[in-house]
């Protein structure tokens, strides 16, 4: 299955990266795992985590996020562990919100934090989607953005590292041609420099209707890729979706 926090697929205390074209499932997977997050964190200790959602491109759609947390809470109330129950309200409440326009409002945003984490609420997972988008209106030559991305993964890192906490960050993909040959391909954008900072990268796919989760860089699991497909209720594992568990994939961003 596509990783996630309750089977250790994104690590407390690293930088995440999630990048695919437009439409390939980066928001759904995040408000996904925002939910997740809580769901672990309640399952093993019987209480309620927290997730931060940092919106930089206005892709963040509470109405899916809702159908997320209901069909999280239907699913956790069939379980025979009692201790299992949570209200898709509370789960909702626990994600904490927040639009930034530009690469000065992002950096603001995440030197403020800390003061949630020092508050009541128990922070499992910090999601920046996109970091691409706000350094692109970055005017100036490369060194400047290389300088904004630095200083972003450096704070976030340290979030997750003296919090316990997971960070993930979307990136957008570019087309480039392969001089030698003439081919088009994808590749993520943010510079050769960025490949090296997160510690897990994962690229979604879509090409014909099909859609697929593939491990590019992990310390902890081979690579590799899994196909899935995005319905109502979140992410879903093809076969289950099959079995007519759920409905039929629908448009993502």
């Amino acid at each position: 299955m596509v990783p996630n926090l309750r089977d250790g697929g994104i690590p407390v205390g690293y930088l995440t990266e999630i990048f695919g074209n437009p439409g390939s499932g980066k928001s759904n997977l995040c408000l996904q795992l925002a939910i997740a997050a809580q769901m672990s964190h309640s399952m093993k200790a019987g209480e309620t985590g927290g997730a931060i959602y940092i919106d930089t491109e206005g892709s963040f759609i509470p109405i899916r996020l809702y159908d997320i947390a209901v069909a999280a809470h239907s699913h956790y109330k069939m379980s025979r562990d009692t201790s299992a129950q949570v209200d898709h309200r509370k789960l909702l409440e626990n994600v904490t919100y927040f639009r930034c326009l530009n690469i000065t409002n992002l950096i603001s945003c995440i030197m403020q934090l800390k003061a949630l984490f020092l508050s009541e609420k128990k922070i499992k997972l910090i999601v920046v989607d996109s970091l691409a988008h706000p350094l692109r209106t970055v005017e100036g030559d490369n060194s400047l953005r290389t300088k904004y991305t630095t200083m972003v993964v450096s704070i976030l890192q340290k979030l997750a590292t003296d919090y316990k906490c997971a960070v993930i960050v979307t990136n957008h993909t570019a087309t480039k041609v392969d001089s030698s040959h003439g081919e088009k391909y994808t590749t993520p954008t943010l510079g050769e420099m960025w490949g090296h900072l997160p510690l897990i990268r994962l690229k979604l796919s879509w090409k014909n209707n099909c859609r697929d989760a593939i491990l590019i860089k992990s310390p902890h699991q081979p690579e590799g890729s899994v196909p899935f497909q995005i319905t109502a209720g979140g992410i879903r594992d093809v076969d289950t979706v099959t079995n007519g568990n759920d409905c039929p994939d629908v448009d993502s961003n």
